[in-house]
């Protein structure tokens, strides 16, 4: 076990090398070279608007509890009005979901207002390395050379009473589903969670928390577990160096955008989120 990262300036942004880019890759190789070799971005504002606003002011909310915890004084602290005024911006979120991702923040607040979790990081990047040794696959530390690299940028490492650690994935959602922790326990995002927090926390490590927030179809929150999925995490290394040796393939081969290959897949094309935003590309070229 090593240290675990310092505090850094808030930032919620994608992960260097995650599951977000790995996971991308896996499931539409030309989305993942239109976001990651082309500098071609997503849409903002709509649902993932909002669900950006309400993780940026979570991540405002753990950063001040903590400074409160460790004496920091802030001479100029920022009201939650102000930082969504500001998000909103950031994230292209108009005044109807700036505001309602306000309201459940407030609500958010008082319904944990005696909130079990005490801040250990917020928004940091979590580096690591999975290095194949012979017929193992061992994690190291991350630029190892010959490694491969993993990161993950956590919205809330914490310790609660009894001084477990866990990682905190706050996840926003017009509805909370029965599905939601069976749906998230078979995502690649938290079996890497799970091999960064052996790395970082050792034997504190207690596991994965799901923060749900539900945003659109009432007030409701939930703190679950995702469902067990031990082979999947046991074989996550290998996902990502296998998916990293296929991206470096591509990387080598690929002359223009047009030589990443489609899903062509009804699922992927069309998610939760609706179309594609490269839907129109892929169909129209260009």
């Amino acid at each position: 076990m090593t240290d675990s990262p310092q505090k850094m300036k808030i930032d919620t942004g994608r992960s260097s090398a995650g599951w977000s880019s790995y996971g991308c890759f896996r499931k539409c190789p030309r989305k993942f070279a239109y976001e990651n070799r082309n500098s071609i971005e997503g849409k903002r504002g709509g649902a993932r608007g909002l669900g950006s606003l309400v993780h940026g002011l979570l991540a405002d909310h753990y950063v001040k509890i903590g400074q409160k915890r460790d004496g920091i004084v802030d001479e100029h602290p920022e009201t939650a009005e102000e930082t969504a005024r500001e998000l909103a911006q950031d994230f292209g979120v108009d005044d109807e979901d700036r505001d309602l991702a306000l309201t459940r923040y407030r609500e958010y607040c008082a319904h944990y207002r005696d909130d079990p979790w005490s801040p250990v990081t917020v928004e940091v990047e979590h580096k690591i390395g999975f290095l194949v040794r012979g017929d193992r696959i061992e994690v190291v530390e991350h630029g190892t050379e010959g490694s491969v690299p993993y990161t993950s940028r956590i919205d809330l490492v914490a310790k609660d009473r009894q001084g477990k650690v866990w990682i905190v994935d706050h996840k926003t959602a017009a509805k909370i589903r029965w599905d939601t922790k069976t749906r998230y326990g078979v995502s690649g995002q938290m079996h890497g969670f799970h091999w960064i927090g052996r790395f970082f926390y050792g034997e504190a490590f207690a596991g994965v928390m799901l923060n749900l927030i539900q945003t659109r179809a009432g007030v409701e929150f939930k703190r679950v577990r995702p469902v067990a999925a031990p082979k999947m995490v046991e074989n996550f290394p290998r996902l990502v160096i296998h998916t990293a040796g296929e991206i470096a393939k591509l990387d080598a081969w690929a002359q223009n955008i047009e030589d990443w290959p489609t899903s062509a897949n009804e699922t992927v094309c069309v998610s939760t989120y609706g179309l594609c935003d490269h839907a129109d590309r892929c169909r129209f070229g260009g």
